[in-house]
């Protein structure tokens, strides 16, 4: 059982080694530095290259990103949300989403349209900020109070005119 061990690790090991050799002469022993110049001006060959990691803060705003499309998601009607994720998130063609919800490609077409647009709707409104949303919604209180008001106004004259074709 030992022999068997120790003839597995040297096998193993030959394996690497082999497999190391192999990437080194692929390469012909060229090197390159990211501060060396590209040819193109001032640019280097790590000019282009961008960080692994975001900052934090990119970081947080995805998460943040994720979670409102999440909710707003899970918020619309199940035939809009059905086509919208078998479409957008599992990148099925329209005909396949079509075929799995037993409907037309039009009738998937306008459901990814209303989804789409509901979902526009609500990140939207979650996404402004939050003094804008009480601008908006005293606006929508003002509208309605102008309205009831209008309403009273045009009442005052109609029962003038009333008057007036009763011959009083």
């Amino acid at each position: 059982m030992c022999a068997r061990r120790l003839s597995y690790a040297w096998v193993s090991r030959i394996a690497a080694n082999a497999s190391i050799d192999v990437i080194r002469k692929r390469r012909d022993g060229r090197v390159f530095s990211l501060e060396e110049p590209n040819g193109a001006g001032d640019e280097t060959l790590g000019s282009n290259v961008t960080a692994c990691q975001d900052n934090p803060e990119e970081r947080f705003a995805r998460r943040e990103m994720r979670k409102l499309m999440a909710d707003a998601v899970t918020q619309l009607a199940p035939d809009l949300r059905q086509a919208c994720l078998l479409r957008d998130v599992l990148e099925y063609s329209t005909q396949e989403v079509a075929e799995r919800l037993g409907i037309s490609a039009m009738a998937v077409r306008l459901r990814l349209f209303r989804g789409h647009r509901r979902l526009r709707e609500k990140l939207n409104i979650a996404l402004q900020p939050a003094k804008q949303r009480q601008a908006r919604a005293a606006a929508a209180v003002e509208t309605a109070r102008h309205g009831e008001e209008c309403k009273r106004e045009q009442r005052i004259p109609l029962a003038a005119f009333a008057e007036c074709a009763c011959g009083d």
